[in-house]
């Protein structure tokens, strides 16, 4: 390369604003559980236990035995989500760490939580209209996870499906959670 064509590279070199690194995206927006004082108190003397320097304060290495001493059974992949935002050796206080307890509890029951049961059928929905193409969502049911016969599938689907053979995403998680509430509630015996 010629001297003055070095020479210009070098001072465009110098001209060119430094390159800023791509920040990280900021962690979703998470709410803290809505829970009685009484059990808010009796959480936050839990997570103290937890706490190694006496500052009331946690390792974000340490949330996910927090959160599951407090009953929760949150995913590897969801603790190391959180770990990454809170950092593994950043320490965090129990307000900072109610919102993590609140995004794990959200998945504690599925008949308690119809938004996490819905959510969870929306791959179903290609148009995003609240409705599941019900042929697709049978080949789901017997051929992925725990595969259900097709007499399992029609006492499933039996009554749910629209003219279009669609079914709508509401009334079925309506529907399942109800019946899975039912299944579960012990027979209550009749006065006589």
């Amino acid at each position: 390369m010629p001297p003055k064509a070095a020479a210009k590279k070098e001072a465009a070199k110098k001209e060119e604003p430094p390159k800023e690194e791509a920040k990280a995206p900021p962690p979703p927006k998470r709410e803290a559980p809505k829970l009685d004082d009484g059990v808010m108190e009796d959480f936050k003397d839990w997570y103290t236990l937890f706490d190694e320097i006496g500052d009331g304060k946690i390792y974000g290495r340490q949330i996910g035995d927090v959160l599951r001493s407090f009953g929760e059974n949150p995913t590897v992949s969801l603790c190391q989500q959180f770990i990454k935002e809170i950092g593994d050796d950043k320490r965090i206080d129990f307000d900072a760490f109610l919102p993590y307890l609140g995004e794990t509890m959200k998945f504690r029951d599925p008949f308690d939580n119809h938004e996490a049961f819905q959510e969870c059928l929306k791959c179903y929905d290609k148009d995003g209209i609240g409705v599941i193409d019900s042929a697709a969502f049978r080949h789901g049911l017997s051929y992925l996870g725990e595969k259900l016969k097709d007499e399992e599938i029609e006492e499933l689907m039996s009554g749910l499906e629209d003219g279009d053979g669609r079914i709508n995403i509401e009334e079925f998680c309506t529907f399942l959670l109800k019946e899975g509430k039912d299944a579960t509630e012990e027979p209550k015996e009749e006065k006589k």
